[in-house]
């Protein structure tokens, strides 16, 4: 189930949070050279994420640990696909994996860019695959989503139940079930380029 958390971060700590890591060297990409990869020590007590996100964290999730997360810039945007445990046991030392025993199995997006064209739809469907082709029974005839901004998408993007669109909005964290559905609209079209920190919770 996913939940948007409304101007829950001090946009001042935002600032800071984007300062530093704009000075960090890219750790690269394995699959796509348009995406920027930084490492997320958020395991660490010392660092600058932990210090920011561990209160808020905490009052969303309550206990709770780290088990995969970057700070993340990208100029395409993501098809459908899910973030599952399994689909990250393939990621190396570019974004550092924890593990350990799950508790939450969440995933927690904070945005660092804002407006219209940065949008995250979640869906009302599930899987342990980064991406399978849902089965017919749970798609509808139309979902209400806009098909020119999800032209990079897969042909059901519009047929599956929408749980959330969210438009990012500086201060919000958006939440999700790592095995649920989920896309990015198509920022890239107009020229954007988004910015933001992804951790996935076990």
């Amino acid at each position: 189930m996913s939940t948007v958390y409304n101007s829950i971060i001090d946009r001042k700590k935002l600032e800071k949070i984007s300062k530093y890591y704009s000075l960090l060297p890219d750790l690269g990409s394995e699959t796509n050279d348009q995406i920027i990869n930084k490492k997320l020590e958020y395991h660490n007590k010392n660092d600058i994420s932990y210090n920011i996100f561990s209160p808020l964290f905490t009052e969303i999730l309550g206990e709770h640990d780290l088990d995969v997360g970057a700070y993340k810039e990208s100029s395409n945007p993501y098809p459908i696909h899910t973030d599952s445990a399994s689909h990250h046991e393939y990621w190396n030392d570019r974004i550092t994996r924890r593990g350990g025993e799950e508790k939450h199995n969440m995933a927690l997006l904070v945005p660092l860019v804002e407006g219209p064209e940065f949008k995250t739809v979640v869906f009302d469907a599930y899987s342990e695959e980064f991406f399978k082709e849902p089965d017919p029974k749970i798609l509808i005839d139309d979902n209400g989503l806009d098909p020119d901004e999800f032209r990079h998408c897969q042909q059901c993007v519009t047929r599956l139940p929408l749980e959330i669109s969210y438009e990012w909005k500086l201060g919000d964290i958006l939440t999700w079930d790592r095995n649920q559905l989920h896309a990015s609209a198509d920022f890239a079209r107009h020229g954007l380029i988004k910015k933001f920190l992804i951790f996935f919770m076990l």
